[in-house]
């Protein structure tokens, strides 16, 4: 679930037009950090590589519902910290 592994795959599978092999990726190292009990910035990397995905995503033409959707999961995921 390292970020920078993560990183370069999902470079090559977006290279070759593998959005759905992309955004399973990305779906799966973001669970298994969070099972992992991984830091959030390590989690906050994983998901900020899924949202810039999600917006720019040629087959859901950045599809506001799809994105609000997803941006909703990232808050569940990683509240906001509050001192």
């Amino acid at each position: 679930t390292c970020p920078s592994y993560i990183q370069a795959y999902s470079q090559l599978l977006l290279e070759r037009g593998d959005d759905d092999n992309m955004r399973s990726l990305l779906e799966r190292a973001i669970a298994a950090c969070q099972q992992e009990g991984k830091s959030r910035n390590r989690q906050r990397l994983l998901w900020d590589m899924l949202f810039e995905f999600e917006c720019n995503d040629a087959q859901t033409f950045g599809d506001p519902k799809i994105i609000r959707s997803m941006e909703a999961r990232r808050c569940r995921a990683l509240p906001p910290d509050y001192d």
